[in-house]
């Protein structure tokens, strides 16, 4: 017998969507006239905001990236092979690679132990709902950061991943201007080291979704200098 669902908020129904594939995999005849199909994000990607994530000077007079990240997967056996980051003036944002040999990755000021670098840890792999994976993406642009962004200022850019299978899955969030050149600490990590917590405990559940069902809600983060909030960035699944 179909099993019938009421109408829903957009939060519930993307809890609800992920509830009937795992019915209909099951073979359970769903019948669900009142919600279209719609695909639930396969990742969710929380961007660090403040200086944590920035774009700054590099000697060359090109641009350099700093963007940590924290994506915790809505499903098991996901695997991430490669990204793209994008700017409206830049499209050709390339990421470093560093020696294993290093315990240090440095581009311009930014400088950072091996292990939360996650340039060259792609292919990502994802074991399970809820697995976590955190860390920074060192990268280098082909072109300058634009006059009319002054120190300080926001730059929109775009963080998309491509999973296993060719599907998109993409986050608008927003870089910091830094035009000094100047050698900064690092900052402590905020929520851990890249594996210190690498798998969420089976008790726990990834990041609520905001009920702007493209929205994802971050908590706020400490560092030395105080309080530096995780942005709400978008999140779409091609």
């Amino acid at each position: 017998m179909p099993v019938r669902m009421r109408r829903l908020s957009q939060r519930k129904e993307e809890e609800e969507g992920v509830c009937l594939q795992e019915m209909q995999a099951e073979g359970i005849d769903v019948d669900n006239p009142d919600q279209s199909p719609r695909r639930v994000p396969a990742l969710n990607i929380l961007v660090v905001g403040g200086p944590a994530t920035m774009i700054f000077n590099l000697r060359s007079g090109l641009a350099g990236y700093a963007i940590w990240l924290r994506l915790v997967a809505r499903k098991s056996g996901l695997i991430l092979p490669e990204y793209e980051i994008t700017t409206k003036f830049d499209n050709q944002i390339v990421p470093e690679s560093f020696p294993r040999r290093f315990p240090l990755c440095k581009l311009g000021q930014c400088h950072y132990p091996i292990a939360e670098v996650l340039n060259d840890r792609f292919p990502l792999k994802f074991h399970r709902r809820g697995h976590m994976i955190e860390g920074v993406i060192l990268a280098t642009g082909l072109e300058p950061i634009p006059r009319q962004y002054l120190q300080g200022m926001i730059v929109p850019f775009t963080m998309a991943f491509q999973d296993q299978f060719g599907n998109e899955i993409s986050a608008e969030a927003e870089l910091s201007v830094d035009r000094s050149t100047k050698s900064r600490p690092r900052l402590p990590s905020a929520i851990g080291g890249l594996y210190d917590a690498e798998e969420v405990p089976a008790t726990s559940e990834p990041p609520a979704v905001s009920q702007n069902s493209n929205v994802v809600q971050c908590p706020t983060l400490m560092s030395s200098s105080g309080q530096n909030q995780l942005r709400k960035v978008g999140v779409e699944s091609g």
